[in-house]
């Protein structure tokens, strides 16, 4: 997520007393990315190599993370509308 959407999906949840009503989950953003060793970097490296594995550039990885000033998303969900597949 880039800071471009983090507005619109703070909209979303922000104007509401309680955010899980609308969502259903506590939401919770990381700082931006400003430096390609800082806690946002970290996370975003810990979470790319956990969805994708290794990446052929971690440089290069950082540097995009940093110039997109990208941040985490954090959603902890707290419940599931409609129907829910129970595998």
């Amino acid at each position: 997520m880039n800071e471009a959407s983090t507005p619109y999906l703070r909209s979303l949840i922000g104007p509401y007393p309680d955010p899980r009503s609308l969502v259903g989950a506590y939401p919770g953003w990381s700082a931006p990315a400003r430096d390609p060793h800082d806690a946002a970097v970290e996370e975003l490296v810990d979470l790319y190599r956990a969805v994708q594995g290794d990446h052929p550039d971690w440089d290069d990885y950082r540097a995009a993370m940093v110039r997109d000033r990208r941040l985490v998303l954090r959603l902890r969900a707290e419940r599931a509308y409609g129907m829910v597949h129970r595998g």
